[in-house]
Parts: C-alpha cells; sequence; structure tokens
C-alpha cells in the first residue's frame, strides 16, 4: 500500500506555491493568490484543475486565514477528507523553527511579524491588511514609493524608472490607477527598488526609514517582550532587501539568524518528521 500524496498550499496575495510530494516525485508549481477575505475565482478553478486525489493529505497556509469562517471556505474548495488550514505566519514558523521557539517575520506581499513557543503563534503583530497595516511588505513599501516620485522627490533616473515600469507618466498615474487598481503591478514595483537605490540617496533613505519603522512597529517589542533578539524571514522582500533589513537589525540589536523565499519545502521536512 502506497503512502497517500502531500500538497502542501502556501497562499499569498499575490500568488500560491503549491508543493506535491509523492513516493517516487516532488514538484512545485505556482497559482494565482488567494485570500478568503476576498472574491477570487482564478484560484478556485485553477484549484479544481489540479485534481487532487480524495485521499490526498493537504496542508494549507494562506494569508486572511484568522477565523472558523475563513477555514471553512479553504476547506470547501477541496473534497480530500484529510486538511489542514492554517494562517500563513504558523507556516513560515514552522518552516524556519520546526519545534523550537522564536520569532518570525513574513516580508511579502504584506508583512506580519510573531512569537512562537515551539506549537502554536503565541503574539502576532501587524499583518492587518492593505486598508489598515501591512507594513514590512511590498504593498505598504510600494505605496510609500509612488508617493515620493508622485511629489518628485526621486532623481530624474529614478522617476523615468518608474514611468517605464507603470507604462505611464507620474501625471496620468493616479486617475489610471484608480480605474484599475491593479495591486499586483504595485507590488511589483519593488523588484526594480534595490538597483535604482544604488544611485538614488533619497530612495535608499525611503527603503531604510520604511523597514526601520517596521522593525520599531512590529518587531523589536515582540524582542523585549520575550527577551528573544534573534529572528527570522520569510518572503521575497526579506530576500530581496535583506542587506537593508540586515541593517536596520542591527541598529537595534538584533539578529537575523535566517532567510528564506519560499518556506515550501522546509514546510515539507517539517510534515515528513
Amino acid at each position: 500500500m502506497t503512502n497517500p500524496s502531500i500538497y502542501i498550499f502556501d497562499a499569498g496575495g499575490t500568488k500560491t506555491d503549491v508543493l506535491i510530494h509523492t513516493a517516487n516525485n516532488t514538484e512545485t508549481i505556482a497559482l494565482s493568490g488567494y485570500n478568503p477575505n476576498r472574491l477570487d475565482t482564478y484560484f478556485n478553478r485553477e484549484v479544481v484543475k489540479l485534481d487532487i486525489p480524495s485521499d490526498a493529505k493537504i496542508y494549507f497556509y494562506g494569508s486572511g486565514i484568522n477565523n472558523q469562517l475563513a477555514i471553512k471556505q479553504v476547506k470547501n474548495l477541496f473534497r480530500s477528507a484529510e486538511i489542514n488550514v492554517e494562517g500563513d505566519i504558523l507556516g513560515a514558523a514552522r518552516a524556519c523553527l520546526k519545534k523550537s521557539k522564536g520569532i518570525v517575520c513574513i516580508m511579502g506581499t504584506g508583512g506580519i511579524s510573531a512569537h512562537y513557543d515551539g506549537h502554536s503563534i503565541i503574539q502576532k503583530n501587524g499583518g492587518y491588511g492593505y486598508l489598515i497595516d501591512d507594513l514590512g511588505g511590498a504593498l505598504e513599501l510600494s505605496k510609500i514609493v509612488i508617493s515620493n516620485w508622485l511629489n518628485q522627490n526621486y532623481s530624474t533616473a529614478t522617476s523615468d524608472s518608474l514611468a517605464n515600469y507603470f507604462e505611464i507618466s507620474a501625471k496620468e498615474f493616479i486617475p489610471l490607477f484608480y480605474q484599475d487598481k491593479n495591486l499586483h503591478s504595485l507590488a511589483g514595483v519593488c523588484t526594480i527598488l534595490n538597483q535604482l537605490a544604488e544611485y538614488d540617496s533619497a530612495l535608499n533613505n525611503t527603503l531604510i526609514n520604511y523597514f526601520n519603522e517596521f522593525i520599531s512597529r512590529h518587531v523589536l517589542p515582540l524582542c523585549k517582550k520575550t527577551d528573544i533578539y534573534s529572528v527570522s524571514l520569510v518572503g521575497s522582500i526579506a530576500t530581496h532587501f535583506e542587506s537593508h533589513i540586515k541593517e536596520c537589525m542591527r541598529s537595534k540589536g538584533i539578529t537575523i539568524t535566517q532567510t528564506i523565499q519560499k518556506p515550501i519545502f522546509e514546510l515539507l521536512n517539517f510534515h515528513l518528521i
């Protein structure tokens, strides 16, 4: 008798990573982003196309999973009898720390920090969604950068690069953005900021100030409360701006023990233990 296949989902606002583990193979695929608090028919259709066996073990970690209604919504997407649904921050903690206690931060599309006791999340700071507070993530950073761009606070080279990225001038940006409200495109601008910041001190200061604010508001209070001054980081922003974040953490007496862009492989190791 063969062991049932394992499907691990790591769902964020921009995309969802899926790991499929069978007796003979392990592969990953990417699906659309998913959050149970937003309408998203693309993800629903993509899950159906996966044709997951009814005896598969499913571990689903995602943003916006904060209550029983959200958990039920996720479970209704699948026909498997064995499905475990948890928030993305517990997934990050399990990937980084396994069964050891510590502090973990997600810095992806959104941002959140948490204290993990080796089993459960004890306290979460931040991660309240892009309308309230997603400090530490790409969306909040992109909004600050765009505001500075529109205020003409950056160099001509940076301004031209931002206009080229959005394929629109600063003067035309606001009316057209509010027609489209493409949050994926907005967050995606972060991919070009590191290179631009090398030649634009104002943009570099924006990055330093942003990460300092995230650490001061959401990370340092947890460190002081727990007397733990080392953190693990997960997400694309964490890896893309690792040098900036490390500098900001060090200035506050915090060390980074590890940085993982995609926690999904470490989650497989956790569930195979």
